[in-house]
């Protein structure tokens, strides 16, 4: 049995009664460290570790107001080392959506609604651009390298994956797309990069393991050695 905290509510689940099956979630600590945003001001996660922020916001645009006031609300001394941006929408001026304590954000994005991604990193950072895949509704993402204080560089990455099907492809071709497109970028940065960290909205219910072949299929991704989930 394992146990995950939800909202501060421990529940147990036997996420193996299905089937007595080899698992790469069969560990002896099954555990969330997922911290809610009415919490992370309580962290003092700079300096412990260096984290990042990943969230699916449904139009930059309609919600920066709500989104800065958010960030005003962490200590200056506890901001994410970059914050990754999902369905952000699409966007003309980038330098809009500058905050206090970050570079101009990067973004790429479609032309009309739904959909991009977008990065920000802590200003005391150096970083830049570096190549990633961008396929309108098949694989949607933006990297960076970024430089820290102690000079080792890192590898970030903001993913999205559409939960809607392109009409010229079948739901099926779409995933099996996104997952060699998902591989590829892993291979690629964990070849140049000791620590790449990525994060997205993969519209992926991990719940649904083992009884969903793409989540089946994710899961086998990410146990790999060389990823840590």
């Amino acid at each position: 049995m394992s146990k995950i905290n939800f909202d501060n509510e421990e529940q147990t689940f036997d996420f193996f009664e299905l089937n007595n099956l080899d698992s790469p979630y069969k560990l002896e600590n099954f555990s969330n460290d997922y911290i809610h945003q009415s919490d992370l001001k309580k962290h003092n996660l700079i300096s412990e570790n260096l984290y990042v922020i990943s969230l699916n916001i449904q139009s930059l645009l309609s919600k920066f107001e709500s989104f800065k006031e958010f960030l005003h609300s962490l200590p200056p001394n506890n901001l994410p080392l970059a914050i990754f941006l999902q369905e952000v929408w699409h966007i003309e001026d980038p330098s809009y959506f500058n905050l206090p304590c970050f570079h101009t954000p990067f973004f790429k994005t479609r032309k009309g609604r739904g959909g991009g991604v977008g990065i920000y990193v802590r200003d005391d950072i150096s970083f830049k651009l570096i190549a990633a895949p961008f396929h309108e509704r098949i694989f949607e993402a933006i990297s960076c390298e970024v430089i820290l204080s102690n000079n080792k560089k890192i590898a970030l990455s903001s993913i999205y994956r559409p939960n809607t099907v392109p009409s010229h492809i079948t739901a099926a071709e779409q995933f099996d797309m996104f997952s060699e497109y998902l591989l590829n970028l892993s291979d690629e940065l964990n070849s140049k990069y000791d620590t790449v960290l990525l994060g997205g909205d993969f519209n992926l219910d991990l719940l649904k393991y083992p009884v969903n072949s793409n989540v089946n299929e994710y899961a086998i991704l990410l146990s790999h050695p060389d990823y840590c989930n």
